[in-house]
């Protein structure tokens, strides 16, 4: 039951950040962040990538002449019971609180790595 608040919660939140921001580049895909040398483990983190998006239609998104690079996962609850357990002592938000950007005026390798870093 965990696993499918889980997989549905980190879907929602990969839709609205579609909705937002467009598509990914590439299309579909993330960076997976590594959690081999880290004190906590966050399944699921990653980094998505947005390109440059000059010609938007789309009245929710806005022009963006930059590259965008939004860290994805870091707040994702674990589970239904982690929410309710944290709303219940009086905080309001959920696993570790906080999503962290950048942005680059061209496409770069680096922006992943140093979102990794900064999580």
């Amino acid at each position: 039951m965990a696993t499918r608040y889980w997989e549905r919660t980190w879907q929602e939140r990969g839709q609205a950040l579609e909705l937002a921001y467009g598509e990914t580049h590439p299309p579909g895909m993330v960076t997976s962040f590594s959690w081999n040398e880290r004190p906590f483990r966050c399944p699921g983190a990653c980094a998505l990538c947005f390109p440059l998006a000059f010609e938007v239609r789309d009245p929710i998104r806005h022009r963006r002449d930059y590259w965008l690079y939004v860290t994805m996962g870091l707040s994702q609850p674990t589970s239904k019971w982690e929410v309710q357990e944290a709303r219940a002592a009086g905080e309001s938000h959920s696993g570790f609180g906080l999503e962290c950007a950048m942005i680059s005026p061209t496409q770069t390798d680096w922006a992943t790595d140093a979102l990794s870093t900064v999580s």
